[in-house]
């Protein structure tokens, strides 16, 4: 049975009133209502509208009303105007769960940022969608402005719950995971036309109770690398290399054959050039390089680079479901089922890092379709978490299950753009302890763990 978490609620300020103090709070904005703000607010409605590959400076300049030759007097390129958007909206969040963390004592500083992203969300969820959702297309500079106002968040948090007793407690999590988590989980919402957050903000409230440990012996802080564990026994049905490409002259291969190696080397080759380059700079070209074809060949089987991502992104997704499904119905327990289950992912991704590059940092370069995948490959993950309904008497809400499966993608994306992908096996332990904790509780979770390890040692 999960730890009880009485102690805290009883000084836990009403979570609703917090919620709609932050809402009717107006997001800050020191603009003036110039040209330069409606380009601004252009990009960010033809990014809105159809993902940053359609955001072109007609779109934009078309949204805002100004002539082409005003668009560049502010912007070089379709990508300065994009960033500079990006640029100004990161110092508007920051400033509001800055307000938001200020507002309660420092102990609560978790809590409180999640809401104040929240009610963002709920005052600006154009602004908000754009900059938790849509600028993860924008290239590696987009990213890493992303990273780097999630990891200015987290560093507000952290710097704020140091200034608390450390015998309060505090949701024991990786904060750079949760922000980005819960970013992740607001923008499906955006996209969805969701408006409301105040429901949400209870839910996720609750579910951040569920990890509550005094401050001092907070365990989970971190990304940092867990030790190295042995490889699942639960391996996939892929190849480890793409097959040689086939010799000139006569081949002693029927034509299914013929297809298959070439369909095969073409996947392999999409992976590595995106892995390489980023799906936006990536061309068929490259592709076909990398494949060892012609680019004749490669128009025989996939009609654009987009049909040959999405091949990559399926086939990963489904071998990935696969290996996970395998190894959790080998487990005796659930929570030994969950922790196999997550060793087989994590040791597909640590054995197949391009696989894992275009699916955790790339999808959403290539827009709506793969984007979807994602939210369809997460929710599925959450079947794993369903049978944890029988270990608790205080049962998370499925935005919390939700919200678990972001957090670990969020922790996947993070170590792969770190160049951590063949080391993501070490994110087992942090992984099961995120999936266990709100129906066992963080001591419970923390004692499993600890036993897993010690049997791997």
């Amino acid at each position: 049975m999960r730890a009880s978490p009485a102690p805290l609620r009883k000084t836990t300020p009403p979570k609703p009133s917090l919620f709609a103090q932050m809402v009717t709070t107006t997001v800050p904005s020191k603009r003036k209502d110039t040209q330069r703000e409606r380009l601004i607010g252009g990009v960010v409605a033809s990014a809105n509208q159809a993902g940053y590959a359609s955001a072109s400076v007609s779109k934009i300049i078309a949204h805002a009303g100004v002539s082409r030759p005003t668009f560049y007097d502010y912007f070089a390129t379709k990508e300065d105007c994009f960033l500079s958007a990006q640029r100004e909206l990161s110092a508007d969040l920051l400033e509001h769960v800055r307000a938001g963390v200020r507002s309660e004592q420092a102990h609560f500083a978790t809590r409180s940022s999640v809401q104040a992203l929240l009610s963002y969300a709920e005052n600006a969820p154009d602004k908000a969608r754009f900059l938790m959702g849509e600028t993860m297309a924008g290239g590696t500079s987009a990213l890493n402005q992303r990273d780097k106002m999630v990891a200015s968040i987290a560093k507000m948090i952290d710097d704020y719950i140091a200034k608390a007793d450390v015998q309060h407690p505090t949701p024991d999590l990786p904060l750079i995971a949760l922000i980005g988590g819960v970013m992740r989980l607001i923008a499906v919402r955006l996209r969805n036309s969701e408006r409301h957050f105040q429901k949400l903000a209870i839910e996720l409230s609750d579910w951040l109770d569920t990890y509550n440990q005094p401050i001092a012996e907070r365990r989970w802080r971190s990304l940092e690398h867990g030790p190295p564990l042995p490889p699942s026994p639960h391996t996939a049905d892929l190849r480890l290399a793409p097959p040689r490409s086939i010799q000139r002259g006569r081949v002693r291969l029927t034509p299914e054959e013929v297809e298959h190696n070439h369909r095969e080397r073409i996947i392999f080759a999409t992976a590595k050039a995106v892995s390489e380059k980023g799906y936006n700079a990536t061309t068929v070209a490259d592709i076909a390089r990398a494949a060892g074809i012609d680019r004749r060949v490669f128009y025989m089987y996939f009609e654009d680079k987009e049909k040959a991502f999405m091949a990559v992104h399926e086939l990963s997704a489904q071998q990935v479901m696969a290996v996970a499904s395998s190894a959790f119905f080998d487990g005796r327990t659930w929570p030994d089922r969950l922790w196999k289950g997550i060793r087989a992912a994590t040791h597909f991704d640590e054995t197949y890092p391009t696989f894992c590059h275009t699916g955790y940092v790339e999808a959403h370069a290539v827009g709506g379709p793969a984007i979807q995948r994602i939210n369809d490959t997460r929710m599925a993950f959450t079947m794993f978490l369903q049978e944890g309904y029988q270990h608790t008497t205080h049962p998370p809400s499925p935005s919390a299950l939700e919200a678990i499966t972001t957090c670990i993608f969020e922790i996947a994306y993070n170590q792969t753009r770190k160049g951590n992908a063949t080391q993501l096996g070490r994110a087992t332990a942090l992984g099961t302890y995120l999936a266990l904790s709100p129906f066992l509780g963080a001591q419970a979770a923390n004692q499993f763990i600890d036993n897993k390890l010690r049997e791997v040692s």
